[in-house]
């Protein structure tokens, strides 16, 4: 009896394979792609365009995809000080480049238009993998110079 199960364990092995090939798992992924612009509204109102990427990844809740929150700062010398504003925007996590606009306003003092400043941006994603339901995280970052245009 031993011989046969033996015999049947490598048939299994050899043919199995053949017969029921393994499926293709797509691995999540994160980006953004680099910001080289913002629109400046008072000196102190931004508006930040955002390009991401984030998935697949399916909703926990049910939902039809996970979202990613994309966080962006964008920091200018001012003189002696610096200007700084950070906000959030979301983005679907199904393996397609979304775009977004993140919002902000100076938190201290005013930005100047025409002048370079740095952006920051990070997106970070939980979801559970397609075909494992494996709960994962993807996480993906850029930064940079921007520069920041008038609205007018």
């Amino acid at each position: 009896m031993r011989n046969v199960l033996t015999r049947c364990t490598i048939l299994a092995l050899i043919i199995g394979p053949s017969i029921f090939p393994l499926a293709a798992v797509a691995q999540a992924t994160a980006s953004i792609v680099p910001i080289r612009s913002a629109t400046l509204t008072n000196k102190v109102a931004l508006e930040v365009p955002v390009t991401a990427t984030c998935g697949p990844l399916g909703d926990p809740f049910g939902g039809p995809a996970a979202r990613a929150f994309v966080n962006v700062t964008v920091t200018q010398a001012a003189g002696h000080a610096l200007a700084q504003a950070g906000g959030t925007g979301q983005v679907l996590c199904d393996g397609a480049a979304h775009a977004v606009t993140v919002t902000m306003t100076a938190a201290n003092v005013p930005f100047h238009s025409g002048q370079n400043a740095v952006v920051s941006a990070t997106l970070d994603g939980c979801g559970l993998e397609p075909g494992t339901g494996t709960f994962t995280c993807v996480s993906a970052s850029t930064s940079g110079p921007i520069q920041l245009r008038n609205s007018n």
